[in-house]
């Protein structure tokens, strides 16, 4: 069971309606930040959103904005799932999957793969 902290430092930002990194833009989806950590998998990286600086999404004149978010798809490793999540396209890490399919396929667990304890605090 996920704690307090966990549920509320993972949707926190979906909450948001506005002005986060430019202008994110509210939705029933979390959107998430890189971490500073190395781990065993690709499967036990967070969520990166990937969120583009204001200066990145303004293509030719100010009045032409890129503000697209894409629904991608993260494995969550302490529920062993995958779920949705807005994505854009600023560079973001590995676990960020096109389909749940690939999600599930990458990273879900099968009988025949295993992976590394993780140790929570």
């Amino acid at each position: 069971m996920r704690s307090i902290l966990q549920t509320v430092v993972l949707f926190l930002p979906s909450l948001l309606t506005s002005n986060v990194m430019g202008e994110l833009k509210s939705s029933g989806m979390p959107v998430f930040s890189p971490p500073d950590h190395r781990y065993p998998s690709i499967c036990y990286l967070p969520p990166d959103s990937s969120i583009c600086l204001p200066n990145d999404r303004i293509k030719g004149d100010s009045n032409d904005r890129v503000d697209v978010f894409h629904t991608r798809f993260y494995f969550d490793a302490l529920t062993g799932a995958c779920y949705p999540f807005y994505s854009e396209d600023c560079g973001r890490n590995e676990n960020n999957f096109e389909t749940l399919e690939d999600c599930q396929k990458a990273c879900a667990p099968s009988s025949n793969r295993t992976w590394p304890k993780l140790a929570c605090s």
